[in-house]
Parts: C-alpha cells; sequence; structure tokens
C-alpha cells in the first residue's frame, strides 16, 4: 500500500495504476527462497462433494437474495414469489447436504465445523 502511494505521489495517478502487477511479481520472485511446500499430514484427499455443494448452496443463496430485492424505487420486495423460495429452498438443500457430507468425510473442507456445530447445540440443550 504505501509502496502504491510512494509511486504515485512519484509518477502520477497512471503509474499507481499500473504498479500492482510489478510490485505484486517482485514480492513473489523475493518470497521465494523463504516459502517451502508443506505436506499435509493424515488423509490428503480432496473433498470434492463438499466443495461443490458448499460453493453452489451460497451462490444459490445470494441469488435467492438478489430476486427477494425490490428491482426500483417504486417496487416491493419479492419475498414471497415462487421463484425466490425456489432459490432459498435450493439453498437450504445444497446446504444441508453440505453439513451430511462433512461429517461423514475424512478429509473435510473445513475442519471441526461439524463438530463445532454438535457442541454448540449441545451446549443450547443443556441450558
Amino acid at each position: 500500500m504505501k509502496v502504491g502511494d510512494l509511486v504515485v505521489s512519484l509518477g502520477g495517478v497512471e503509474r499507481g495504476e499500473e504498479s500492482p502487477a510489478p510490485i505484486a511479481l517482485a514480492a513473489v520472485l523475493m518470497a521465494i527462497p523463504w516459502v517451502h511446500e508443506s505436506k499435509a499430514d493424515g488423509d490428503t484427499r480432496y473433498d470434492v462433494a463438499g466443495a461443490v455443494t458448499a460453493t453452489l448452496g451460497l451462490i444459490t443463496l445470494v441469488y435467492g437474495f438478489t430476486k427477494a430485492a425490490p428491482k426500483g424505487l417504486l417496487d416491493t420486495a419479492h419475498w414471497t414469489e415462487p421463484s425466490t423460495l425456489f432459490w432459498f429452498a435450493a439453498s437450504a438443500i445444497l446446504l444441508t447436504a453440505f453439513f451430511v457430507i462433512e461429517n461423514r468425510q475424512p478429509g473435510r473442507v473445513v475442519p471441526g465445523l461439524t463438530h463445532h456445530w454438535r457442541r454448540t447445540l449441545c451446549e443450547w440443550r443443556a441450558r
């Protein structure tokens, strides 16, 4: 950020707009000697099903909110329209599938997520 400010103050706005790529490239080249490859222990398979259901679930949730939003100044919200409800239902199904998949996978997309929710629900029930 400071380097970009310096470039703008010395070379003008045009140079400031062109500077992020060379600065990022220089940072990557300088980091190569210090950054080493890391290997994960245990099961290192990819959780493709979890990644796909989480991504699609969040995309459909955002699209549902987009469909529910008013389209103009004089328009009202569309929360009860069938298309809006469809996208929210699709999101609920996909995100539920994500949690089910995560409970059964040894190599999880988000380690500890389902354990955290289970512990939170148990604490809530104990009250």
